[in-house]
C-alpha cells in the first residue's frame, strides 16, 4: 500500500510549523560582509585567505575533505523489487 500525502506550505510556514529560527537577516548579513570582503581583495592571495581562513593548512584540510568523501562507498545497496509471483503466471 501506498500513501502519498501532499503538502501545500511556503518555506517560511515549515520553517515556523518545525519551530526553526529565521535566519534569513543574519544570511544576508554574512554575504554582504563576504562580499565587501571579495570586492575589497587586490590580488588572488588575498582572495585565496577569504576562502581558506586557515591559510594552507585549512586549504589542505580542505582537499583531504573532498578526497576522503570521494573514498567513501555507500553502505547500502538498492535491492531489486520483489516480484509477485501470481503477476508472474499472469504473464505467461
Amino acid at each position: 500500500m501506498k500513501i502519498n500525502i501532499t503538502i501545500e506550505a511556503t518555506p517560511e510556514e515549515i520553517r515556523e510549523a518545525m519551530g526553526l529560527p529565521d535566519l534569513r537577516l543574519f544570511h544576508e548579513e554574512v554575504m554582504k560582509d563576504l562580499q565587501a570582503r571579495v570586492k575589497a581583495a587586490q590580488d588572488p592571495k588575498e582572495l585565496m585567505k577569504i576562502i581558506f581562513p586557515g591559510g594552507d593548512v585549512g586549504k589542505t584540510l580542505w582537499e583531504q575533505t573532498i578526497k576522503n568523501m570521494s573514498l567513501l562507498k555507500p553502505e547500502f545497496s538498492i535491492r531489486p523489487e520483489k516480484t509477485d509471483p501470481d503477476k508472474q503466471k499472469n504473464k505467461s
